[in-house]
């Protein structure tokens, strides 16, 4: 715990060097949100989805002229809303059918996150006026 926890403040502090927008704030504290979340034993199936849900959300303001943003942040927002909890699906047939999308679910959640922070900033603006601060 103490080396995740180490590592999430150096990426904190590292995102936090080019806060350029809002928007970009939100997704840097939705993104340290999540990664915090995965630090608490019982928290997987009702709040580490959440904030990558509200993170996609506002990443469909940047999505607007990017193909390929546009397409994976969709494709990830299917996956986490319908298999992580959010809406619950019943059992799945067999444990190799869930360890395999428990995992493809961790990965796409932790690269979602971490790719947030160590990302280039954009000047994204949805309201008049905000890319002034």
């Amino acid at each position: 715990n103490s080396l995740f926890t180490l590592a999430l403040i150096g990426l904190a502090i590292f995102a936090s060097r080019h806060l350029v927008s809002r928007v970009w704030r939100a997704q840097i504290w939705l993104a340290i949100l999540g990664l915090a979340s995965m630090m608490s034993p019982a928290a997987w199936g009702d709040y580490i989805p959440l904030p990558a849900m509200w993170l996609l959300t506002t990443l469909a303001v940047e999505a607007k002229g990017n193909r390929k943003l546009a397409i994976g942040s969709g494709l990830c927002w299917i996956f986490f809303y319908f298999l992580l909890g959010l809406v619950p699906l019943g059992a799945y047939p067999t444990p190799t059918i869930t360890y395999t999308l428990s995992t493809i679910s961790f990965i796409l959640l932790v690269g979602l996150l971490a790719w947030t922070m160590l990302r280039r900033p954009h000047q994204v603006s949805i309201m008049v006026g905000e890319g002034a601060d």
